[in-house]
């Protein structure tokens, strides 16, 4: 199911009502974590040391309701692809294929 949602989002945008959902969980989660101190110090510390500059949440904001389906779409398709996926598997099993298989949706 996992592999089927990854090809779908490559090929169908996101819904316009579900990428707000998504930006708004993100934007909701981001305050609640940078209200500890130290999370806060570690977001600043990590964009200084990452980027050089320290951004405000309303910033952080605006680049984050700027984000289209489209950009989703261009990322999924530069992420999602056959040649860079993983399987492991653990217990027995006899046929290989069977699992070669869902590598190649």
């Amino acid at each position: 199911m996992i592999l089927a949602e990854f090809k779908e989002i490559t090929k169908v945008a996101v819904k316009e009502e579900e990428l707000k959902k998504a930006k708004e969980h993100i934007k909701g989660r981001l305050v609640l974590e940078l209200e500890d101190s130290r999370e806060m110090a570690l977001m600043c510390g990590m964009q200084q040391l990452l980027e050089g500059e320290i951004r405000t949440t309303d910033e952080i904001f605006k680049k984050i309701d700027a984000v289209t389906a489209a950009d989703v779409q261009k990322v999924a398709k530069d992420i999602f692809k056959n040649s860079g996926l993983n399987l492991a598997i653990i217990g027995p099993y006899k046929d290989e294929a069977k699992f070669a298989k869902l590598l190649k949706l």
